[in-house]
């Protein structure tokens, strides 16, 4: 702990202590209320992992059990007669601007 942050804990003690008893009750119920809620909502420690080993197998499980696909690549893959003289168009274009840029 740092010599400021002693130094603020002991300014915020002194400042505790000048506080009246009322403001002093209010704080001590509002604290026990507010501990009360938090523990109440916690789920227990072994929840956590539990649930990410679930979706990590069911995971595996739906990659395992779906269907990969069989067969022949389809005819969209490969490249058909028309395709291949477009790119040879584009090829020339690019060539013959090179050189009447040039």
């Amino acid at each position: 702990m740092s010599e400021f942050e002693r130094n603020l804990r002991d300014q915020l003690r002194g400042k505790e202590q000048q506080l009246d008893p009322g403001t002093l009750n209010q704080l001590q119920a509002s604290r026990t209320k507010a501990v009360a809620r938090a523990s109440g909502l916690r789920l227990p420690r072994v929840l956590v992992p539990l649930g990410g080993m679930t979706l990590a197998s069911l995971a595996v499980f739906f990659l395992v059990v779906s269907p990969l696909p069989v067969g022949k690549p389809k005819d969209s893959q490969a490249l058909n007669k028309q395709e291949v003289k477009d790119l040879d168009f584009y090829y020339w274009l690019a060539e013959t601007q090179d050189i009447t840029d040039s």
